[in-house]
C-alpha cells in the first residue's frame, strides 16, 4: 500500500532518516511528508514509533475532479464496505488548494454522500458521522483538479503522546522539540540541559528518544485499529518487540525554570518518564543564576516577547548571549525563537540556521557551538 506520513514544514529529512531506522529503505520526499510503499506491520510501526510523524495515511486512489458529480463519481468507485463495517462512526477531513471547490466543508459533505449511499443502498442503513471522535478518518485532497483519498490510519494527531497533561502559557509542540531533538543529534551527548523547560517538552521528549520509548507508548490508540483488515496478533508483536527495546538511561539531565506554575507543570508531564532516568535532576531556578555549566547539550527555547512577554527584549537576549558565551563554554546549543531582533542582540555567530515553524509563528532555530579557549586550538582538538 501507499502510505504517506505527514510531518511540519523542515522536519523532512529527519523523518525519512527516522523511517530508515523502522527498515523502511525506499521512500519519496515531499512537502511536509515522506511516501513509501509498505506492508501492514510498518504502517503499524510508523504509527507507534515516530516522533516525527503529525499522521499517516494510507492511499486509496486518485482522479480528476471538475465539479460535484465527479467528487461523488470518485469516492463512489471506492468499495468503503471492504475497509469499514457500517457500525463505525466517520468523519471526513478536505484540503484544497486552486481547485473549482471554493470551500472545504462543500467537499466534506460531497464525499460523506457518496459514503453513506454506499453503505445504505448495500444494508439498508448508514454509518453515523462524528466530526469530533470517529472512528475511521478518510482523507480528501484536492489540488486544482487532481483528488487523492485517502485512509487516515492514525485518526488523532500523532503529537499527542498522552504524557503531557498541564499545559502551560507557551506549550512547545511536541513534534517540533523532537525534530529540533533529533537535528541535535542529543543520544550522542552525556550531559543534557532544559534550563528554561516551560511543561517541559524538550526533557520528555529527550527522555523518550533516548530510551527508546515508542511515541505512542502511552497512547496506543490509532484509527487503523477500526478497519476491517486490522492484524490484531500482528499489532501485539509491534507492541512487544517495543516494549523490548525500551532501556533506562545514565545520562545526566538537568530540567528546570525560574517560573514555579512552569516547574509545576513540567513534573506533572513528567512523572510517568522519570522512572527511566537515572540521573535525572530537576529545579526552580534562574539559568542566569548559574555561572557555569558542565559541557554538554544546550536546549533553549527562550520567551518570544509574545504569549509570554519580556520587559527588555534586546536586554533579556544580551544577558543570554552573554551566558551562553562565558557560563556555556565546551557545549553545543540549539536555540528556537521567533524574535528575530533579540537573536541579533545575542552577538554570537552561529554554526548552522533552520528555518522552522512553531504553530504558524515563523521561528530561527540556531546551532551554536561555544568552545572553550583558543579557536585555533578547538579545531584542532
Amino acid at each position: 500500500m501507499k502510505i504517506i506520513v505527514k510531518t511540519i514544514e523542515g522536519g523532512e529529512q529527519e523523518l525519512a532518516k527516522e523511517l530508515q531506522d523502522l527498515g523502511i529503505e525506499e521512500m519519496e520526499i515531499l512537502r511536509r511528508a515522506v511516501s513509501f510503499n509498505g506492508r501492514k506491520e510498518q504502517l503499524y510501526k510508523v504509527n507507534y514509533h515516530s516522533r516525527l510523524a503529525i499522521r499517516v495515511l494510507v492511499h486509496i486512489t486518485s482522479g480528476e475532479v471538475n465539479d460535484q458529480d465527479d467528487l461523488y463519481k470518485l469516492c463512489s468507485t471506492i468499495k468503503w464496505t471492504d475497509y469499514f463495517d457500517v457500525d463505525k462512526t466517520i468523519a471526513v477531513n478536505a484540503v484544497e488548494s486552486q481547485s473549482v471547490f471554493n470551500h472545504k466543508q462543500f467537499i466534506t459533505y460531497k464525499a460523506k454522500d457518496a459514503i453513506v449511499d454506499q453503505f445504505r443502498n448495500a444494508f439498508g442503513k448508514r454509518p453515523n458521522v462524528d466530526n469530533k471522535d470517529a472512528d475511521v478518518r478518510i482523507n480528501v485532497q484536492i489540488y486544482k483538479n487532481n483528488c487523492n483519498i485517502s485512509l487516515d490510519a492514525s485518526g488523532r494527531s500523532l503529537h499527542k503522546r498522552g504524557y503531557r497533561v498541564s499545559q502551560g502559557h507557551a506549550p512547545m509542540s511536541e513534534v517540533l522539540a523532537a525534530l529540533i531533538i533529533a537535528k541535535a543529534q542529543a543520544e550522542y551527548y552525556d550531559t543534557i540541559y532544559d534550563p528554561m523547560c516551560g511543561s517541559g517538552t524538550f526533557s520528555a521528549e529527550l527522555i523518550m528518544r533516548v530510551c527508546n520509548i515508542p511515541a505512542g507508548y502511552f497512547s496506543p490508540n490509532y484509527a487503523f485499529q477500526n478497519w476491517k483488515n486490522f492484524d490484531a496478533d500482528l499489532w501485539q508483536e509491534v507492541l512487544e518487540a517495543a516494549e523490548e527495546n525500551i532501556v533506562s538511561t545514565d545520562k545526566n539531565i538537568y530540567c528546570s525554570d525560574q517560573d514555579p506554575e512552569a516547574l509545576s507543570n513540567a513534573k506533572s508531564n513528567l512523572v510517568r518518564l522519570r522512572p527511566f532516568v537515572r540521573r535525572f535532576k530537576m529545579k526552580r531556578q534562574d539559568m542566569f543564576a548559574v555561572e557555569r555549566y558542565n559541557p554538554g547539550l544546550v536546549l533553549l527555547n527562550p520567551p518570544y516577547d509574545e504569549r509570554i512577554k519580556l520587559s527588555d527584549v534586546e536586554q533579556f537576549y544580551s544577558e543570554l548571549g552573554t551566558l551562553m558565551k562565558h557560563g556555556m563554554r565546551g557545549s553545543m546549543i540549539w536555540l528556537l525563537s521567533s524574535n528575530m531582533q533579540g537573536i541579533k542582540k545575542i552577538g554570537l555567530k552561529p554554526s548552522s540556521k533552520h528555518n522552522l515553524l512553531n504553530g504558524r509563528k515563523e521561528c530561527k532555530l540556531l546551532e551554536y557551538e561555544i568552545f572553550d579557549g583558543k579557536y585555533s586550538d578547538h579545531k584542532a582538538k
